[in-house]
């Protein structure tokens, strides 16, 4: 296979070689057309902003695009580009809510692509749909996305697990701006923590890319896109409470020009009594990006996040219902964070080169005094931090063909101690672990009569444990401009390599695993109906995952164990979507009334066991914790900028699980439920730049476990005020 990926990569190569010729006197015409399209767009939406303050750009770190002649566009005309072609986080509060042709995306080919030409599964979250939930934490708005999966494992400040297609969480690598978030290896990505404040979009990427972005890619890629500041200053700011005695403070400060752009958001939340005794929870976030043209051909892109949280944990044994009064003295307190600085330069007209540099650190302490709990008394620390440098070279060969070439050096390092009375007396652990990865990789684009673009990436990563690995992704779309379909498919080999836990840990590590290995494809259509104000998706996929590594417990009741390469897992479903604009002034003036669906159906079977004794892992059953359906369902209505109202209904299907509790089965079916979540707003009319704002999670009070044994939280709620101020 990676023979036959090389060989395609060339094939592309020269056919866009080929393709390489002086216009035609038809083409021209075309060109000329094309342009003049986008010069009316252009004055019509200056008459728009007229009207209306200027809703934020994002000019993206990636190099920009090639135009329809092969140039990159100039330094100058990069405001009017940002603006005639919107990235997805930054759409105007009256436009449409669903996906537009046109819109902009940059994580499938680390450069930005009109939708309409990419092959793979992608799904956007718009800057105006984060506005409309008025989320707090990033992982809420992943639950409307097809093929996603979120599950909390306990109270507020416990580990999230977002997974991808029946996939772990260690196969979705998580981005912010192209800088990765993952802490050692894919887990511990501290979703739960992770504001939304400074977010303008999300762009989440299915299927195997690992062709590009290497390991803890096999799954997929989310990243989080930042706004870029435009305009005059001005300064957001907010307070809120509700139940459990929940504060939040938010300030949120932006502006900018041609030059010089800055986005900066601060938050603090604060919960002082959860649904169990001393489940206190404190949360301190900095999210913030900065771009600087130093000239017409050179800018540069700053990026910071930062996250401090302290969590007094409620800890106990798990199910069938949580028991959260049998040990309330646990403590833990993380401190993340990442920097990233990208500096970008046109060459030539033809050549566009980045140097990114990024640090990612992670501390994680823990600590819970004597008690009466066996698990108790024990003390932890863990430091993650993370090094890496990538140089990237984009070369516009011609009209046709776009050649990406760029290589990566990784550097991990972790520290942990840990100290505790199970299953001894001042039982201790230590883990002291680096290592290096080494990785080039290289990927072609090539675009026919505007109609089918085709796209190959081969990447080779040196691994300090786990030596050589080749990926590779293929993916191709079909634009038929006289229906506005688009087909499209792609396939894809992903690796994971093993976290150092996994390797390294005293007892349970074994350093001898090999990495996880995901081979999938993927194949489906996209139709825009109605002057593009409808659009529906399906796509089917299929996975098979080798080397899955699984913990098999040796000792039930000391709940020891290893880590082990435990066989094969076959994965195959199916994603709907839809997005319907339904109507502009339906019953009152300036109203606008959207819906937006998605349905995932998984069917999953492990085929290949090495060992049959681990109940988590048997032949014939299907993975723990994968339901064989999810759904999402959203409406949204609103009177331009003076109130609106935001429902989402999430459903999560029948899974298998293990309750750990002695004298029951090993394996059993978990109940389906249905959450339901409503944000509203009001502009108080007499108030320049002041909202009610408010919204409610689980109305309907459900009883649920998003992960057995642990209960999520009843009917909550938050309200407040927000006041904007504009210079």
């Amino acid at each position: 296979m990676r023979r036959f990926a090389l060989t395609l990569l060339l094939a592309l190569a020269a056919a866009g070689a080929a393709w390489a010729q002086e216009p035609t006197p038809d083409e021209l015409k075309k060109e000329n057309a094309e342009l003049k399209r986008q010069l009316e767009a252009l004055k019509q939406k200056l008459a728009e902003q007229e009207a209306a303050p200027p809703a934020p750009a994002v000019v993206p770190a990636a190099a920009p695009p090639a135009t329809t002649s092969g140039k990159t566009p100039t330094a100058e005309a990069a405001p009017a580009a940002a603006k005639a072609g919107r990235a997805a986080g930054d759409r105007k509060a009256d436009e449409p809510a669903g996906r537009t042709l046109g819109e902009v995306v940059v994580t499938a080919t680390r450069a930005e692509a009109d939708l309409r030409t990419i092959g793979s599964s992608i799904s956007v979250v718009s800057g105006r749909e984060l506005r409309e939930q008025q989320t707090y934490e990033a992982i809420e708005p992943l639950r409307g996305v097809p093929g996603m999966m979120i599950r909390r494992t306990g109270t507020r400040g416990d580990a999230v697990i977002a997974t991808t297609r029946g996939l772990t969480n260690v196969h979705t690598q998580f981005q912010m701006e192209g800088f990765e978030l993952n802490n050692d290896g894919g887990v511990m990505v501290a979703l739960d923590s992770l504001a939304t404040d400074a977010v303008g979009g999300i762009e989440v990427l299915r299927g195997p890319q690992s062709g590009l972005y290497g390991s803890a890619a096999s799954g997929g890629v989310v990243n989080f896109r930042l706004r870029r500041g435009e305009g005059p200053a001005r300064v957001r700011t907010s307070m809120e409470y509700g139940t459990f005695n929940t504060h939040r403070e938010k300030v949120d400060l932006q502006g900018g020009d041609a030059q010089f752009g800055y986005s900066l958001a601060a938050s603090r939340l604060e919960q002082s009594d959860g649904q169990f005794d001393d489940e206190d929870y404190e949360a301190l976030g900095v999210t913030g990006r900065f771009d600087y043209a130093l000239s017409e051909r050179t800018r540069v892109m700053t990026v910071i996040h930062a996250n401090s949280d302290d969590q007094e944990v409620v800890t106990g044994f798990p199910g069938p219902r949580y028991n959260g009064e049998f040990d309330q003295d646990a403590h833990r307190d993380r401190d993340l964070l990442m920097l990233g600085l990208d500096i970008g330069h046109r060459i030539t007209d033809w050549w566009d080169a980045h140097v990114q540099f990024s640090r990612f650190t992670n501390a994680d302490n823990g600590f819970d005094g004597p008690d009466a709990d066996p698990f108790g008394d024990f003390q932890s620390e863990t430091e993650y931090a993370r090094g890496k440098v990538h140089v990237q070279n984009r070369f516009y060969t011609c009209k046709a063909n776009t050649v990406t070439a760029g290589v990566e050096f990784k550097f991990e390092e972790q520290e942990q101690i840990s100290v505790s009375d199970f299953p001894a007396p001042d039982t201790a652990s230590t883990l002291q672990a680096d290592r290096g990865t080494w990785a080039f990789y290289l990927q072609d684009e090539l675009n026919l009569w505007d109609a089918v673009y085709l796209t190959g990436a081969l990447r080779r990563d040196d691994l300090d444990a786990s030596g050589e690995a080749w990926t590779y992704r293929l993916a191709g779309a079909g634009w038929i401009d006289r229906t506005k379909t688009k087909i499209r498919a792609s396939i894809g080999k992903g690796v994971v390599e093993p976290q150092f836990f996994q390797l390294f840990t005293p007892l349970q590590g074994n350093p001898s695993l090999s990495p996880e290995v995901n081979r999938g494809w993927d194949a489906g259509f996209d139709q825009y109906l109605l002057d593009d104000r409808l659009r529906l998706s399906a796509t089917y996929f299929h996975n098979r995952l080798a080397n899955a590594i699984r913990f098999r417990v040796t000792d039930p009741f000391l709940f020891t164990g290893t880590f082990e390469n435990a066989g094969k897992v076959f994965i195959q479903g199916a994603e709907l979507e839809a997005e319907y604009d339904i109507a502009r002034d339906l019953v009152l003036k300036n109203d606008a009334l959207a819906l937006r669906a998605a349905y995932t159906w998984t069917d999953q079977e492990i085929v290949e066991v090495i060992d049959d004794t681990n109940p988590s892992f048997k032949l014939g059953s299907s993975q723990l914790d994968i339901p064989r359906g999810t759904a999402h369902f959203n409406v949204n209505y609103g009177v331009a900028e003076q109130w609106g109202l935001n429902v989402d209904v999430n459903y999560f299907g029948t899974r298998k699980v293990r309750s750990f509790v002695f004298g029951r089965p090993d394996r059993e079916v978990a109940d389906e439920y249905t959450k339901v979540d409503i944000a509203a707003f009001w502009s108080i009319p007499w108030i320049k730049g002041l909202r009610a704002i408010a919204r409610g999670e689980n109305v309907t009070h459900e009883n649920y476990d998003e992960s057995e044994g642990f209960p999520a939280p009843k009917a909550n709620f938050l309200a407040g005020l927000e006041y904007e101020i504009r210079w």
